[in-house]
């Protein structure tokens, strides 16, 4: 199988585009400049993998690629299996023989890699037909909860119609279903938005009922369970309304938190918004005034200051 000669990559997002270079990123924005050919790709980035418990390997591109989020590897049975996929396609990755997709948003270099390891790639039928999705090849599209090589499925839907959770032993992959990070919890508020994550949590918390695994592996962060499960039914809870847990009390100007009036989505410079593009460290005054709140798109002025 030959890879498609047109391909390009968001270096702002972490998308690959199949066919001709863009005129701006159909998830961020980001004008042409920010694509490059997927051949410039594989010669900047590199996928580093990392270990996180027996049988299981997160994969990163170093240097960070984008807000492209960490696909991981798994042990199984009979197969090595991808749950997601990088964005760079580097020949010399650890090979899978299947890829398996939560979901549609980050496909990265599947095609690549299904054609350099010969794997199979999975995702769900909801998913596939999307017009973004459309151009990658799929060999099984379920529609269906299902187990295979020791790993189960479980659709939730959520933040794309198709989303879909897979546990494997004691660990869960939830992908970006939930951005938890440090003082800070919130589910994902693209796609569906924040309400339609919390009822695909409702669907999976009732699926891994009272379960107790070790681990979670979602956006770039590995997270104990027990922890993340509270959080994640406190977030339920609220109907999606994020959580913030940093102290209160002074702070210096460039490091006060600022609340959303609706949604009460804190920003702190401390954490910054990663996955939406904002480094750790930003100041909210250095954040453009074109900036929305990601969870209920009102204004940067709609922030108010809640340090002194």
């Amino acid at each position: 199988m030959k890879a498609p000669a047109s391909q390009h990559v968001c270096t702002a997002y972490g998308y690959n585009m199949i066919g001709p270079k863009p005129a701006a990123c159909p998830f961020c924005g980001a004008g042409a400049a920010a694509f490059l050919t997927d051949a410039a790709c594989s010669a900047r980035y590199r996928v580093t993998a990392s270990a996180v418990a027996p049988g299981i390997t997160r994969l990163n591109s170093v240097p960070p690629l984008g807000i492209e989020h960490a696909a991981y590897r798994i042990e199984a049975d009979g197969a090595n299996v991808w749950i997601d996929c990088p964005s760079s396609f580097n020949a010399d990755a650890l090979a899978a023989q299947v890829i398996a997709f939560t979901h549609k948003d980050f496909l990265g270099a599947s095609n690549q890699y299904r054609a350099a390891f010969g794997a199979e790639v999975w995702i769900h039928a909801a998913d596939a037909v999307h017009p973004l999705a459309r151009p990658f090849p799929f060999d099984r599209r379920f529609d269906t909860d299902f187990e295979a090589h020791g790993i189960a499925a479980k659709h939730i839907g959520g933040h794309s119609p198709g989303f879909t959770a897979y546990r494997f032993g004691d660990t869960l992959f939830a992908c970006d279903l939930v951005f938890d990070r440090g003082a800070r919890t919130r589910f994902n508020p693209y796609g569906q938005g924040a309400r339609g994550a919390a009822e695909a949590a409702r669907r999976l918390l009732a699926w891994l009922g009272r379960d107790e695994l070790a681990r979670v592996c979602g956006w770039n962060y590995v997270s104990d369970y027990a922890g993340w499960r509270d959080r994640v039914a406190a977030l339920v809870a609220r109907n999606g309304r994020p959580l913030d847990r940093g102290p209160a009390g002074p702070r210096a100007p460039e490091l006060r938190r600022y609340i959303c009036n609706d949604c009460a989505l804190v920003y702190d410079p401390v954490l910054g918004m990663p996955e939406d593009g904002i480094p750790p460290g930003t100041p909210f005054a250095a954040i453009p005034d074109t900036w929305r709140c990601p969870d209920c798109r009102l204004t940067k002025a709609d922030f108010v200051a809640i340090d002194s």
